[in-house]
């Protein structure tokens, strides 16, 4: 928390005062631009800006509710590093100068972590041909793409082949039958070296136990 010596905000009120009461005046027509332009450039030069430091702490009077005034110990944070400049402008009635800053604690940046997402619902792929001679009407004679067998409609089929597949071939769900009957074999090869495994170390045990047993008879 950083906060100003109660003398330097008196100051400061006093010349916000002093501020407006001239620029009533001045609206008024009772004081000169040039005077008001001079006195305004004496009060901002009178500021003791560089002779002033930062104290460490300093106390606040608060009135309560009830009309009591409570005295408040306000500790003073001095940051280490200089504050960026942020620009700022002058005023050119008065020369007062302004400067932008913030006093406010810097954002922490918001992290989104990546996520990913996947599918977890099962597909049964198919595989289907559409390329046959008959459904390419494009390749045919022209009226002949659509047309099929029927009473009444010949269609000359002497030079029709029937292509049969080999004793090898395999479709989609043949090769998944074979697939799953290959992995139950491993397992079941696998399951059965981790019992033996397991039988010779219980024997190992046991047979060293009636050795030691023996050897204390």
């Amino acid at each position: 928390m950083m906060g100003m010596d109660p003398g330097m905000m008196e100051h400061q009120h006093q010349m916000q005062m002093q501020q407006e009461m001239e620029n009533e005046q001045f609206a008024q027509g009772q004081m000169p631009m040039q005077h008001m332009e001079n006195q305004h450039k004496s009060n901002f030069d009178s500021v003791p800006t560089d002779e002033y430091h930062l104290p460490d702490s300093f106390y606040v009077d608060i009135r309560m509710q009830d009309n009591s005034v409570k005295r408040v110990k306000v500790e003073v944070q001095k940051a280490d590093n200089p504050k960026p400049y942020f620009g700022g402008y002058v005023n050119r009635m008065n020369g007062q100068a302004y400067h932008n800053a913030f006093t406010q604690t810097d954002q922490h940046a918001n992290y989104h972590p990546e996520k990913f997402e996947r599918e977890v619902q099962t597909y049964e792929y198919k595989t289907k041909s559409t390329i046959m001679m008959r459904e390419m009407g494009l390749q045919m004679d022209v009226g002949r793409g659509i047309e099929c067998e029927k009473t009444g409609l010949y269609m000359d089929s002497r030079r029709d082949k029937i292509i049969k597949p080999n004793k090898n071939y395999f479709s989609s769900k043949m090769w998944a039958k074979e697939r799953e009957d290959k992995t139950l074999f491993i397992q079941c090869r696998v399951r059965a070296w981790f019992a033996r495994k397991r039988a010779y170390t219980l024997r190992k045990i046991r047979d060293d136990k009636d050795a030691e047993l023996r050897a204390r008879q």
